[in-house]
């Protein structure tokens, strides 16, 4: 008889998770998918599996497919009003419901150097706690600037939410490092299924598979440029964001047309990413200069 870790909060049998991400030179969808369950140190552990599925640009600025790769194992146990996760050899928490805001939790112990400015404990505060979009009771919580394991978003008890992976990164602010920006796009399981834009969780994959994305007519220009920049597809553009190379997120336009003109003139030059989404949840990255 099959080993099943049954939780009063946190995700069913059969779960899986689709993430969007990017980052400088490529870019994709992690996949998260159950993968049976185990005894762990005494505990009922789900198994999850991750798998990055990666894709980037030719010579010819077409986005063709860069490889399948194996991204790790994730475990979890729920107990009460808490989500645990293991990290290395034992336990920490990932989502406390029970706490308040302002209040904060531990999420992991790392050996961070000496160069990185980390603190061998990571924490994370609660901002935030409510109801989120889907209805369910969420919390938002943000990484202390001297964690070494990273947590921020927003998160439900049902089924997370925001990328909940914790993520190692360096606490040195002069450190300019690629960092993976995740989107949340569709989640299901045996009783649930989410899917707030109604696209196929795996676009990318059955899309640029069957190199339709990459045919696609996409001009950025003039990059670099000094101010303006225009931006002209053969589909329909339903959004632009743009990032810093650090990864935050400086502009957000809606556009539902086909062309539109970007005002870049109020911000430092240097270089940025730009996010170009098509209306059927396809996009494009472009990296641009500012001068």
């Amino acid at each position: 008889m099959p080993l099943i870790a049954q939780n009063s909060i946190w995700v069913k049998p059969n779960a899986v998770w689709h993430y969007d991400y990017w980052t400088i030179g490529w870019f994709g969808f992690m996949k998260i998918e159950h993968n049976g369950d185990t005894i762990i140190q005494g505990k009922n552990a789900m198994h999850f599996v991750l798998t990055d599925y990666a894709f980037t640009y030719n010579q010819q600025g077409q986005t063709v497919p860069y490889g399948v790769l194996p991204a790790g194992d994730f475990y979890t146990y729920s107990e009460g009003d808490t989500v645990f996760y293991r990290q290395d050899s034992s336990f920490q928490k990932l989502f406390d419901f029970s706490k308040s805001t302002g209040d904060s939790y531990l999420i992991g112990v790392t050996n961070p150097s000496p160069s990185d400015q980390c603190s061998p404990e990571s924490w994370t505060m609660l901002t935030a706690t409510g109801t989120d979009v889907y209805g369910y009771p969420s919390i938002s919580v943000e990484a202390y600037l001297n964690a070494n394991l990273k947590l921020t978003g927003t998160f439900n008890h049902r089924f997370g939410g925001d990328y909940f992976i914790p993520l190692l990164r360096p606490c040195d602010p002069s450190i300019i490092y690629e960092d993976y920006i995740f989107t949340f796009r569709c989640f299901q399981d045996d009783s649930l299924v989410i899917n707030p834009n109604g696209v196929d969780c795996e676009y990318m994959l059955t899309h640029v598979g069957l190199n339709e994305v990459e045919n696609h007519t996409l001009y950025i220009g003039p990059n670099p440029t000094k101010g303006n920049l225009v931006i002209q597809s053969d589909v329909q553009i339903s959004r632009i964001e743009l990032f810093t190379l650090a990864g935050v997120l400086v502009q957000t336009q809606e556009v539902h047309s086909s062309n539109c003109i970007l005002d870049l003139s109020k911000f430092e030059p240097g270089l940025y990413v730009l996010h170009v989404f098509d209306e059927d949840g396809g996009y494009f990255t472009r990296r641009i200069v500012l001068d």
